[in-house]
């Protein structure tokens, strides 16, 4: 199989991150504070001969929405981030590789490499709402951990889980790309409304 570059691509694309685990220790310690305050102001209110929901109710009900409002600012937000990447096409397979990217999993910055050959691919489908191209098939994954200087291979050609594999791509590369990858991989790309 020829090594030769044929196309470069260099753009953003979208890559889930998932939530980063907030200290548990610290959310045990933010209820216990919590608890402590509504039970201290419902004792306050029983000792001063007035109504306990009144008070619970006043100061609890601010407190409880402060400590919530924390807690939501602890959590790291997930969802969708974009990153850099780089589309490279050769004869025989498409390399899509991240350079620097976090997937704030406490592993740290790394470069992720998924190499899918032509061969093993079932299809091309691209979403024109969303603007995103969905690779149906696994791909061999290489990833170097900076940090760790640690590097793991793995094969998902034949696992399902890997079986959609999103491309977000700009407007302004759409047409050319997608028929780069029809050309090189030999197969057509399904438009999907």
């Amino acid at each position: 199989m020829d090594n030769t570059l044929l196309k470069r691509y260099d753009f953003l694309n979208r890559v889930y991150m998932k939530d980063r685990e907030t200290n548990l220790f610290l959310k045990i310690f933010i209820i216990i504070v919590l608890i402590v305050m509504f039970l201290a102001t419902g004792f306050k209110q029983i000792m001063e001969g007035k109504s306990v929901i009144i008070g619970i109710l006043g100061f609890g009900g601010l407190s409880f929405y402060l400590v919530r409002h924390i807690i939501g600012l602890l959590k790291p937000d997930s969802g969708y981030k974009q990153v850099p990447v780089t589309v490279e096409f050769y004869s025989g397979k498409l390399i899509l590789r991240y350079n620097n990217i976090d997937r704030q999993d406490r592993m740290g910055q790394r470069r992720e490499e998924y190499t899918f050959f032509y061969s093993d691919l079932e299809g091309l489908d691209f979403s024109v709402p969303l603007q995103c191209l969905n690779i149906r098939g696994g791909p061999m994954l290489r990833v170097h951990f900076y940090d760790k200087s640690k590097d793991i291979e793995r094969d998902y050609r034949t696992d399902q889980r890997y079986f959609q594999n999103l491309l977000y791509i700009p407007p302004e590369n759409k047409d050319e790309f997608l028929k780069d990858i029809q050309q090189y991989s030999g197969i057509n790309v399904r438009e999907l409304h």
